[in-house]
């Protein structure tokens, strides 16, 4: 079996975040599962001490509980927990939301990919064929598919999600120094998707159940766009510049995304 990470940055879902960890300890994904970790982005509810005493009801030493100093963004946690699975020599590291949307019966199904392929990155995707929306509204739904559509059409595979919250990875398909120069809001994923392909890294899209309950979304749709436009539009500029200098060290990564 493959050292695995479970990776759960939070902000703000005490409520979200206790219904999830109350489904995760009654799971047999747990026992597969070798640590989990909680990042609170200095949530202003109480989502940092919920998590602690959850903690307790685990397993000893299962769950390891962190809170950033101040808000980082979503893209600020994930960098933490990329140095978290390289410093702790974890191969593969899941990034589950903990706004309980995601469905945590989906988690063995990607452990079961990790343990018969081997791909770099497995992406939740909740817009493909097979994938479960419940009271998902019409609007939010439309809108991404409509930014999958216009992605797929630039880039040279099929979009299916932009960035869901259950994704799995392998730690090492990260170089540390691209990491660190990753965007820290909500739309990180994309340069992540970018990397993939540019370098041609192994990724599928894997259908998931998404659903929406009592959670408050973070994202704003027309700043998450005009962010989403800016990063491919500079990745597009940024990368014929590269061709021109004939340039692919992967160490300049920090060219091509920027805070």
């Amino acid at each position: 079996m493959k050292k695995i990470l479970l990776a759960i940055p939070c902000y703000n879902c005490a409520t979200q975040l206790k219904r999830l960890l109350d489904e995760l300890k009654m799971d047999p994904v747990l026992k597969i599962i070798n640590q989990i970790l909680i990042i609170d982005n200095c949530s202003m509810d109480e989502t940092y001490s919920m998590a602690l005493n959850m903690a307790g009801i685990f397993p000893k030493e299962k769950i390891i509980v962190m809170k950033n100093p101040i808000n980082l963004g979503l893209g600020g946690s994930f960098k933490k927990i990329v140095n978290f699975s390289y410093e702790n020599k974890f191969e593969y590291f899941f990034l589950l939301h903990g706004d309980n949307q995601a469905s945590v019966s989906d988690l063995k199904f990607f452990l079961n990919l990790v343990e018969n392929t081997s791909y770099d990155a497995y992406l939740g995707a909740r817009f493909m064929p097979n994938s479960v929306l419940i009271n998902y509204s019409r609007a939010r739904k439309m809108a991404n598919l409509f930014l999958n559509q216009l992605f797929s059409f630039f880039l040279p595979t099929k979009i299916f999600d932009l960035g869901s919250g259950l994704n799995l990875y392998r730690t090492s398909v990260f170089p540390i120094s691209f990491v660190e120069n990753l965007p820290t809001h909500l739309a990180f994923d994309l340069p992540l998707l970018l990397y993939f392909l540019e370098y041609k890294k192994k990724f599928e899209f894997i259908p998931i159940t998404w659903k929406q309950e009592d959670e408050e979304s973070n994202a704003r749709n027309i700043p998450l766009f005009i962010q989403l436009i800016s990063i491919f539009f500079h990745w597009r500029i940024k990368s014929y510049l590269r061709f021109l200098l004939r340039s692919q060290d992967l160490d300049k990564s920090r060219i091509f995304f920027h805070k």
